[in-house]
């Protein structure tokens, strides 16, 4: 019963924070955004993004008080989360380029 409980809590739990966002990287070029999220077995997934593919966050909807922030993109409808109040933007002008303004 509780080995039951314990695996069925794992999962849920899991299916929340694996679309959480730890890294982002562009590239020099500023035309491929790299996202970095871990697995259900806690191995780092890195999916490569076109920019034009990145939704704003005007887009999104969210709004500048919000702790987790959306990650969508127009071809898919996976959501993943990341946020800037407790991570932190090496480079706000190239931030600006893929996300825009947080409204």
């Amino acid at each position: 019963g509780i080995a039951i409980f314990a695996g069925g809590m794992l999962y849920s739990l899991s299916y929340y924070t694996r679309r959480v966002i730890g890294m982002m990287y562009l590239n020099k070029a500023g035309n491929t955004l790299k996202v970095s999220h871990l697995t259900f077995w806690g191995r780092r997934n890195d999916i490569f993004i076109p920019v034009e593919n990145v939704m704003t966050l005007v887009e999104t909807g969210d709004h500048k008080g919000e702790i987790l922030l959306q990650f969508k993109q127009y071809d898919t409808p996976v959501v993943l989360y990341f946020t800037i109040k407790f991570g932190y933007v090496v480079d706000k002008e190239r931030f600006l380029h893929v996300f825009g303004e947080v409204p």
